[in-house]
């Protein structure tokens, strides 16, 4: 007897969503728990015995494609109550999660034709869109780089630091421009509509779409500047261990953040003029030009180390892309199709946001097994990472939302 693939997937996801969480659907198929989530029967049992299951299961296209004909013919209410539900099963918020994977292809650089959907689904994605711009945007503005005074940290290892992060949030800050700009594009003629139709709680909610792109760009632009005055100062302590330290990793260390801030200040500066910006050390042009001459005073007093310095971090990077590296696609291991033919989406990876410390067996004391770290070995160790839902490639076929996706060019990393 032949089975459907689609059959087969939710078979499946059931069997994995059991054991995953044992015991879930007999308890929330109760019927005492089922008056209380205010939600029809059938919805909850398609819940608990599909969907949930399938969203354990890292099943994507079966949760994402249940999921939505359920969600559009759902009022207000229903939806609040579904989000209840969700908490009540242990997952979380459903629309955080069906927001997550509708929205991937922007995450990674994939531009979509808007989708023809009604006003309650266009409210229910742009509005999810919004609350997980407003937490990122959040934890954000708690990192050091958004904090006043601006400081640099004393060693080498610990500044070096603050730009990696500074790098990351810039990145995050690439996948927070994507998503606002795709819940503008969704929001946009039901917006129209809304204002028309003087609906002022579906108007309340299109609106934070619109809120969210010109939040992102004043927070985006708050860090551009802040990474750039603290380049100003780490130029200033580069070029003045040139000229006081005969240490050769002190040097080395000076050499690689010489030129590296040196040169990344001089292409900020050569596209914007200095009263473009708010930071008062930016618009002070006597700095600016003290700035330069450290620049080029340091390269002449640097000239042995700075070639080694910058070879030694070029080959840092690629090792780092090699060993931790993760596509955009099937959890990780494949990158997306026009990569056969585009160097930008051969190029596109996620990186941790924290580098892990690689493992070493020359010394006494140190895991024996693995014993060393490899590309993807936090991939296929799934045992021993949080979850994350991904797309598969799976997400390509022709019932799928991701089939109107058209590669732009842009990803993450």
């Amino acid at each position: 007897m032949m089975i459907s693939s689609r059959l087969f997937i939710a078979l499946s996801a059931v069997l994995i969503g059991s054991i995953c969480f044992d015991g879930i659907v007999e308890a929330q198929d109760s019927s005492d728990q089922n008056k209380s989530s205010g939600l029809p029967r059938g919805t909850t049992r398609l819940l608990d015995e599909v969907i949930v299951p399938a969203y354990l299961g890292g099943w994507t296209d079966v949760f994402y494609s249940e999921l939505y004909p359920l969600v559009e013919k759902m009022n207000s209410d229903q939806l609040l109550a579904l989000e209840a539900y969700g908490q009540t099963l242990g997952i979380g918020s459903i629309q955080r999660a069906f927001v997550n994977i509708m929205v991937q292809p922007a995450e990674q650089g994939l531009t979509w034709r808007a989708p023809n959907v009604s006003q309650t689904m266009t409210t229910y994605v742009a509005s999810g869109v919004a609350a997980r711009v407003q937490d990122e945007l959040e934890a954000i503005a708690e990192e050091h780089i958004m904090q006043d005074p601006l400081t640099l940290p004393d060693g080498w290892r610990e500044s070096e630091m603050v730009f990696w992060k500074s790098h990351v949030l810039k990145n995050r800050f690439d996948v927070l421009h994507r998503l606002t700009e795709y819940g503008q594009v969704i929001a946009a003629p039901h917006l129209k509509r809304a204002r028309k139709n003087g609906d002022a709680a579906a108007v309340a909610q299109l609106e934070k779409a619109e809120q969210a792109v010109v939040t992102v760009t004043r927070m985006n632009r708050d860090l551009i500047e802040r990474e750039a005055e603290l380049r100003l100062l780490e130029l200033e302590r580069a070029e003045s261990t040139f000229r006081t330290s005969e240490d050769f990793e002190e040097r080395l260390n000076a050499a690689f953040a010489l030129e590296n801030h040196g040169l990344e200040l001089e292409l900020l500066f050569r596209e914007h003029s200095p009263e473009e910006f708010e930071r008062e050390r930016l618009r002070d042009t006597a700095g600016l030009e003290r700035a330069a001459q450290q620049f080029a005073n340091g390269r002449k007093l640097g000239q042995h180390e700075i070639e080694r310095a910058c070879l030694l971090r070029i080959g840092t990077h690629w090792w780092l892309r090699g060993r931790y590296g993760v596509a955009p696609l099937a959890n990780g291991l494949l990158k997306n199709p026009d990569a056969m033919n585009s160097d930008q989406a051969m190029f596109g990876l996620y990186m941790p946001q924290d580098l892990p410390q690689p493992i070493s067996t020359a010394f006494e004391g140190e895991e024996k097994s693995p014993g060393y770290d490899r590309r993807h070995y936090y991939t296929w160790a799934v045992e021993y990472r949080p979850r994350i839902i991904q797309s598969t490639t799976d997400s390509y076929t022709a019932k799928s939302p991701l089939s109107d996706a058209k590669y732009t060019g842009n990803y993450f990393w």
